[in-house]
């Protein structure tokens, strides 16, 4: 199994290749490399490139994070795919106002 690691100047520099790289394989391991500090910036930069299936996906990821800050949560859930709102829903540590989206969210298609 190829891993595709992704670091903040990968994703600001050389995104498409990333991209091109996650779309050619059919079995591909993530490995982010991303600092606390960056997460700000590198959610930013996803959301220029959406719709992009590994921008989903590294949204995804990103939204598992320990403290993540509660204004990006609501980005990924706002603006992600359906993994990028289950990764957040799936949290413990959510806000009365994202617990109440939680309740809006439809899983029923997703296996």
């Amino acid at each position: 199994m190829r891993i595709l690691y992704v670091n903040k100047r990968k994703i600001l520099c050389d995104f498409e290749k990333l991209s091109n790289i996650w779309l050619a394989s059919e079995t591909i391991f993530l490995h982010l490399d991303i600092k606390p500090s960056d997460i700000e910036i590198i959610i930013n930069e996803l959301l220029e490139k959406l719709p992009n299936d590994l921008a989903y996906c590294i949204m995804s990821e990103i939204a598992e994070y320990e403290n993540l800050d509660e204004t990006l949560m609501k980005l990924i859930y706002k603006n992600g795919d359906k993994g990028c709102r289950a990764a957040i829903c799936l949290r413990s540590d959510l806000s009365q106002e994202l617990k109440e989206c939680y309740k809006k969210f439809d899983d029923s298609d997703m296996v």
